[in-house]
């Protein structure tokens, strides 16, 4: 079974199938989900995660990541209160507490026919659900790296992390 990761300033992942998919020009694939929100397949695979002189290496099974962050408009679709300082509906969720986000994950899970993965009386998540949760560091890490070997997808450099 396939996993499926969603993108916001706080970030989901689905365990289940969903609807077609289709790849663009570099042979990414993409869907879109029940209720709209486009994913990337990550195909999953080995990397060297963690900072030089401390790396490790993690594999990882494929799984879809959400192609752009969760927006507030997605936050109040699931009538969810809006945390974010910078106000605006097509702005990313920000500000946002780790439980909130899981509820967030909860209540997209359910407006799609999904099972939870959250446990909202433990916060435990369950990894078989094949419902959205938010990613782990290292699928977070895999998917921010976009294939490259350097500390950033876009080289080493801290200089150019403006």
């Amino acid at each position: 079974m396939k996993k499926i990761i969603i993108a916001m300033s706080l970030s989901v992942l689905l365990a289940a199938g969903t609807s077609c998919k289709k790849k663009n020009s570099q042979g990414i694939s993409y869907i879109k989900t029940k209720s709209g929100i486009e994913m990337a397949y990550l195909p999953g695979g080995e990397f060297m995660m963690g900072e030089p002189g401390k790396e490790h290496k993690v594999v990882l099974s494929p799984f879809y990541i959400d192609k752009y962050e969760v927006t507030q408009e997605m936050f109040k679709k699931l009538e969810l209160p809006n945390p974010s300082h910078f106000k605006g509906d097509k702005n990313p969720v920000e500000m946002v507490a780790w439980v909130n986000a899981a509820v967030y994950c909860n209540e997209r899970s359910l407006e799609e026919g999904l099972n939870r993965c959250y446990n909202e009386d433990t916060w435990e998540c369950n990894f078989e659900a094949n419902g959205y949760r938010l990613p782990t560091e290292a699928e977070w890490e895999y998917a921010v790296k976009a294939g490259t070997k350097t500390k950033y997808y876009f080289g080493a450099e801290e200089k150019n992390l403006k």
